[in-house]
């Protein structure tokens, strides 16, 4: 979520080549993650449920005592719907500039293009 508002609510890296080619990576490498094979919309789960309590000579690691990292986009249920909506928007904003950036970038793998047109089909 957080890379996806990074892509498209930064329009300024779309001005100039060299920040087409970053926006163009990045954009490959969200691509990428929200299409691998372990990525699910709940990746977080209840670690507390998987603790075996029980008495251990060795040293162990108080994990039902450890603090939970703070996830900032807890309210975001569907991570790919937030990116293809964002990415939409923005080609919308300025028609004919991301489609040969998002064509290039997934070019040299098909595996992503075909991910990332599953994806837009979806939304």
């Amino acid at each position: 979520v957080g890379l996806s508002r990074l892509l498209c609510d930064t329009p300024a890296l779309l001005e100039d080549s060299n920040g087409q080619q970053i926006w163009a990576q990045t954009f490959k490498g969200v691509v990428g993650i929200l299409t691998s094979q372990s990525f699910t919309a709940r990746d977080i789960e209840d670690d507390e449920a998987d603790a075996d309590i029980g008495y251990d000579a060795t040293f162990s690691r108080l994990s039902l005592a450890a603090k939970k990292p703070d996830d900032p986009f807890a309210h975001v249920s569907d991570p790919v719907s937030v990116f293809t909506q964002a990415v939409q928007t923005l080609s919308s904003q300025r028609p004919g500039v991301l489609g040969p950036i998002i064509q290039g970038s997934l070019s040299d793998d098909p595996k992503l293009a075909s991910g990332f047109q599953t994806m837009i089909q979806q939304a």
